[in-house]
């Protein structure tokens, strides 16, 4: 069996959505915050990946008002999510035509994963095995750690991702093939491959 462990945020959807989600998210999390009489420390009150954790770790009931207008706000982008949808299936069924994949997961450290995939009409692709949210900011050493305990199952692991950095590090500390996702375009579109259709719904 060979897997493909798949990044999400600039991966399968464009950092323009997520990160203006994220941002929208957080600040409709401190208006709730605010209404219930709390005063969030001033440097929390802005969006950073950091600054989430720790005002989630710090008051663990804005999460919930974070991922409720985090869904909010994709529902405001359909059109451009349905687009999204087509960059991201023809990514997966590249990793099936070419590098022959039999299943996928997606890993990711975005807590709004679960909401992503669905408003992208991916989670009932049937290659899809599971959703794995890292938590923490050391995602590097999470995800690695998750890729090597996959290893047990798979005879083949690609790790595709968006970062040559940190993504790269992750794929080198777990010893499997890393796969930069605009490498995968690049050789989807020179090659003229015409992806075929992989159920992906609505």
């Amino acid at each position: 069996m060979k897997l493909a462990v798949i990044d999400l945020d600039d991966t399968l959807v464009s950092k323009e959505i997520t990160r203006s989600a994220s941002v929208y998210a957080y600040e409709k999390g401190l208006q709730k915050l605010r209404e219930s009489g709390l005063n969030v420390p001033e440097e929390l009150r802005t969006y950073s990946f950091r600054n989430l954790n720790r005002i989630i770790e710090l008051y663990p009931r804005f999460e919930e008002a974070y991922l409720s207008a985090y869904e909010e706000y994709l529902v405001g982008r359909r059109e451009k999510l349905m687009e999204e949808k087509q960059r991201a299936g023809k990514i997966l069924e590249t990793l099936v035509d070419i590098y022959h994949i039999d299943e996928f997961i997606i890993l990711t450290a975005n807590r709004a994963a679960m909401k992503i995939v669905k408003a992208m009409g991916l989670a009932n692709n049937p290659l899809l095995r599971e959703i794995i949210i890292v938590p923490g900011i050391n995602y590097v050493d999470e995800k690695a750690k998750i890729i090597s305990n996959l290893k047990e199952k798979y005879e083949r692991i690609i790790y595709v991702a968006d970062c040559v950095v940190n993504d790269a590090e992750v794929a080198r500390r777990s010893n499997v093939e890393f796969l930069h996702v605009k490498d995968l375009l690049e050789r989807l579109y020179s090659a003229g491959t015409k992806p075929r259709s992989l159920n992906i719904q609505s």
